[in-house]
């Protein structure tokens, strides 16, 4: 996007083809490409503070050395977040590939809504002229990610009731408390918001998708170090 905006004056509109990132916060997005009409409303230039202890302890540290130790703690947390990430496209895949059958229309329709709405509130909270932006088009760009992520989803829930999956509030505040434990938020707090902006529930699937990767994880791991233990007898 950057590229594509190099040496735009105010005013100037820009139609840009951009690449979703790799760690883009939707998995199902990434990689993929959409085109963006843009007008720029301002210009600004990025001041870099020197690197020093005072600079240091504005973001809450002691000094350099101790942000730098947070900044690869971060790193390491973020490089093994990538890995799990990995695995589950793998295992997506994977799923994907050996369970086929159809999914309705009107599922599809509803998931293709809410990616639809998701992008562009995204695209508004960076700044974007949403009006500008050519919905239709995008739609068709996003029905291919709808229709995977039903089926993805379909799997999911068959996983879970085959193996009597449930999960209660407790392993969600526990899923919310390993998330929140580095920015020092308070889980009550936390908990009130989610349930006062609706949104508790969703948290429910989120920890049983997260419960079915790790078991299928676990499983793949097993199955390939029996293989290998028979493989050298």
């Amino acid at each position: 996007m950057e590229e594509g905006l190099r040496g735009a004056n105010v005013g100037d509109t820009k139609v840009v083809t951009v690449t979703y990132p790799d760690d883009h916060p939707n998995e199902e997005l990434r990689g993929k490409e959409t085109t963006i009409t843009m007008t720029v409303k301002k210009l600004a230039k990025k001041i870099v503070p020197e690197l020093n202890d005072d600079f240091a302890k504005t973001l809450d540290q002691e000094s350099v050395d101790a942000l730098r130790n947070k900044y690869r703690e971060n790193l390491m947390r973020w490089k093994s977040s990538r890995r799990e990430d990995q695995q589950r496209r793998d295992l997506r895949d994977q799923l994907l590939e050996k369970v086929t059958f159809e999914v309705s229309e009107a599922a599809v329709a509803d998931r293709l809504q809410q990616l639809l709405i998701n992008e562009l509130e995204n695209m508004q909270s960076r700044g974007m002229n949403i009006r500008q932006v050519n919905a239709e088009e995008m739609a068709e760009e996003l029905k291919p990610i709808a229709e995977r992520i039903t089926r993805e989803q379909w799997i999911l829930d068959e996983i879970a009731d085959r193996e009597s999956l449930e999960i209660g509030d407790d392993d969600i505040r526990e899923y919310l408390r390993e998330r929140i434990a580095e920015s020092g938020q308070d889980l009550e707090k936390v908990e009130a918001q989610l349930r006062a902006n609706e949104q508790w529930e969703n948290y429910e699937r989120i920890v049983r998708d997260e419960k079915i990767y790790a078991m299928l994880v676990e499983r793949a791991t097993q199955k390939v170090t029996v293989d290998a233990v028979e493989a050298s007898e």
